[in-house]
């Protein structure tokens, strides 16, 4: 019985290789949805935390002309700064990012969906010095904000649930000018196909 099994699994493999999802199928479509994320900071010198980054995103396929090959143009938002680096309760600086960004992938359909993709974008980033009572006075700004460009790779894997729904695990390698503190980010891309 197992040898049977063994011989047809090539034969299996390759009949699910040739299909294509439901989810991605279609020639032009636009698919909206959330992504949970999570970047190593380097908040502590040699040590480190990850930082969660939920983003909002849309993506809008076009065929290729190539079989199942289809580019990916999106936008995502992520916001920054729901979990802050442990600090003195005394003097805090918290830190909130706003980051858009535009990104254009190649993607094969099929049972799964690989993606890679790069993106450009921003960080819009506000800065703030809280302090309590026991310090009575601070020379200086009290709070900066700042513009900082940013670039990325990003490689994932969309695995298609039903005809609208892809769930696409992905990680992200980006580069941000004036903060090297971020490099990786890891996260699940959750789309819905709208039209």
């Amino acid at each position: 019985m197992q040898v049977k099994l063994m011989k047809r699994l090539p034969f299996v493999l390759l009949a699910l290789m040739m299909q294509t999802s439901e989810a991605v199928a279609n020639p032009s479509h636009v698919a909206v949805g959330a992504a949970p994320a999570w970047e190593a900071r380097s908040d502590y010198g040699e040590g480190g935390r990850m930082n969660f980054v939920p983003e909002l995103l849309g993506f809008a396929y076009f065929p290729t002309g190539r079989d199942r090959y289809h580019l990916r143009a999106g936008a995502r938002v992520g916001l920054s700064g729901l979990s802050q680096a442990e600090m003195p309760s005394a003097v805090r600086i918290p830190e909130w990012d706003i980051r858009p960004a535009l990104e254009l992938g190649l993607l094969r359909d099929g049972p799964f969906i690989p993606v890679l993709a790069m993106g450009i974008g921003a960080i819009a980033r506000h800065t703030s010095l809280q302090t309590t009572a026991a310090i009575t006075k601070v020379d200086g700004p009290q709070s900066h904000t700042e513009l900082l460009p940013r670039a990325y790779v990003h490689a994932g894997l969309g695995i298609p649930l039903g005809r609208n729904l892809v769930l696409e695990p992905f990680g992200r390698y980006e580069v941000i000018v004036g903060d090297t503190r971020l490099s990786w980010r890891l996260g699940l891309d959750i789309s819905v196909s709208i039209f």
